[in-house]
């Protein structure tokens, strides 16, 4: 497997005058993924990619003291490339086949307050408009209540193919109840355009990114929240604890026993419905002295609930990890060493893993039962690192600093995938594997800044 990430960022910011200023960027990015299949006939390479080139523009104006307007505009330019397979060798039998490439533009336009209600109200309020336009060149289908393809269109290059838009408001007020004690309660609504694809069953994951179309809608999540924030008399340490709840509609999810190998009717193997997710965070730091760090831990659980999968329960989501845990400590030893150490822990995941197997012809299928109905075993490990700022040179603008440590100190290996496959010697046995990618690890950094 190989993935990875390229971008480049330009930024301006600009001051026009005391009151009102600017902050401007041109964004790339490139999410490349693929995997190779060995010790296999067909012996071939899958791709799938993901391009962005984005314009942001933001604007905060100072009207008066007591209101702060921030407003601004949004253009993101995506090509997807959903998925295609090459030969390895001419020995392959695997023959090149590639996914309809798509492209669409996402643009937004913002506007909100923070305005000063009283010494302990504030009231922020928003609204933004958010557009997206998928374009061709591309071949759009129609189908059957069965699910067969009975025409298509043909769409050139950059017409418009579909369009969505829609208002998304935002309101937040912060109450102060004394100068170490305040509270606030917020409600977003947001729409988002693109579909993350993903097999939850086990095997090689073939995750892809997918725009809305004319079959599949365009998410949106209603959030509530609520919080109470304290800062102790000294400054020394911070406490938090906030509450949340998020209704979220059209989200999406591969129907029973689809066809999901570069299908370009990716559209009729899913279905949508709703889910929910909701859960407590809790956050505590502190800011000063020696030993500095902070604590934080999220119990939390988001359910789906789609007609046509999991005999239509309700069923927890891939990304479902109850308890969240992050402790980070930074021990100054001297004017020039300091020792760091960072523990995660998170619950396990939830995937669909096969309830048994049938032999039909010599080769081995599995079948299933409940979505996502396999919990994944927690996820956990220690960092420890030591970094070295020679005192003589702190006043310099470079500011070099030298760190060294250890990553997943005991070698913990978690799970990265889990895969079934037919018993090399018994061929009447499937077994499952873990697999992880990292054990204990040393590494070395070298920073400066100029």
């Amino acid at each position: 497997m190989d993935w990875g990430n390229q971008t480049a960022t330009a930024r301006w910011n600009h001051v026009f005058n005391s009151r009102i200023f600017s902050n401007s960027m041109i964004v790339y990015s490139k999410y490349d993924y693929s995997y190779i299949l060995k010790d296999d006939a067909r012996d071939f390479k899958w791709l799938s990619s993901l391009q962005e080139v984005d314009l942001k523009s933001d604007f905060d104006y100072f009207v008066n003291p007591l209101n702060h307007i921030k407003f601004g505009f949004s253009i993101e330019n995506h090509k997807y490339s959903p998925g295609k397979i090459e030969p390895r060798d001419s020995a392959s039998l695997t023959k090149s086949f590639e996914l309809d490439r798509q492209k669409s533009v996402e643009s937004a336009i913002y506007i909100s307050n923070e305005q000063k209600i009283s010494d302990k109200i504030t009231l922020s309020y928003g609204l933004r408009y958010s557009m997206f336009f998928l374009l061709g060149k591309s071949t759009v289908y129609s189908y059957s209540p069965n699910r067969v393809v009975i025409d298509s269109v043909q769409y050139g290059n950059n017409e418009l193919i579909k369009f969505y838009g829609g208002l998304e408001p935002r309101l937040d007020l912060r109450y102060l109840i004394d100068n170490n004690n305040s509270i606030k309660i917020s409600y977003t609504y947001v729409k988002q355009y693109q579909h993350l694809l993903s097999n939850s069953s086990v095997g090689l994951p073939t995750d892809v990114w997918l725009p809305v179309n004319s079959y599949i809608k365009p998410q949106s999540s209603k959030q509530y929240s609520a919080g109470y924030y304290k800062s102790f008399p000294d400054r020394k340490y911070e406490f938090s604890a906030e509450f949340y709840f998020r209704k979220m509609s059209n989200i999406i999810d591969y129907r029973d026993n689809a066809d999901l190998f570069l299908n370009p009717h990716l559209e009729i193997q899913v279905l949508s419905g709703t889910g929910q997710s909701y859960g407590a965070e809790f956050f505590v730091a502190k800011k000063s002295g020696r030993m500095t760090g902070w604590i934080s831990y999220t119990l939390s659980k988001t359910t789906r609930e789609i007609d046509g999968i999991n005999s239509n329960h309700s069923y927890p989501a891939a990304f479902d990890k109850r308890h969240n845990l992050a402790v980070v400590m930074v021990y100054k030893l001297s004017r020039a060493w300091d020792f760091g150490s960072t523990f995660k822990f998170s619950s396990g995941g939830y995937i669909t893993i096969p309830e048994g197997s049938f032999i039909y012809y010599g080769a081995a299928f599995n079948y299933y039962t409940s979505r996502n109905g396999y919990k994944l075993p927690p996820y956990h490990r220690l960092d420890i690192s030591f970094t070295y700022k020679n005192p003589k040179k702190q006043f310099r603008s470079s500011k070099p600093e030298w760190s060294f440590g250890i990553y997943n100190l005991y070698n913990r290996k978690n799970i990265f995938s889990l895969f079934v496959r037919q018993d090399d010697y018994d061929f009447d046995t499937t077994r499952a594997y873990k697999m992880y990618l990292y054990g204990i690890t040393l590494y070395l950094t070298y920073n400066f800044r100029f």
